[in-house]
């Protein structure tokens, strides 16, 4: 996320006398925090996955998180597939990743 976010200090945000205005600064600060929200959201999903796992699931070491995250991918990437079209899948993963109106309310609150 800090990364995405720290754009906004890169991105050029210039109106046309080259000075950026305030309104575009702030537009500009409001996409690359959707952006790092977006980009972070796999990640997200994948600790809250193991979160909902049972307790007995053995999750110490390195290897078994790795085959946790792949049997994770694997069933959402199943799961999506198996949608009607590619925008239904599209909108099945964006679910489960809570892209929404929460992603709106961090990039306009990160934004201020």
């Amino acid at each position: 996320f800090g990364l995405c976010f720290s754009l906004r200090k890169v991105v050029p945000a210039a109106s046309g006398d080259g000075e950026p205005s305030r309104a575009a600064t702030f537009v500009t600060a409001c996409v690359c925090a959707a952006l790092g929200t977006s980009v972070s959201a796999p990640f997200n999903y994948i600790r809250s996955m193991a979160f909902a796992e049972k307790s007995f699931v053995p999750m110490e070491s390195v290897r078994s998180k790795y085959v946790f995250t792949q049997r994770i991918w694997g069933e959402l990437l199943k799961e999506a597939r198996s949608q009607r079209s590619v925008g239904d899948g599209l909108r099945f993963v964006q679910r489960r990743f809570r892209l929404g109106w929460g992603t709106a309310r961090v990039a306009v609150g990160m934004a201020v």
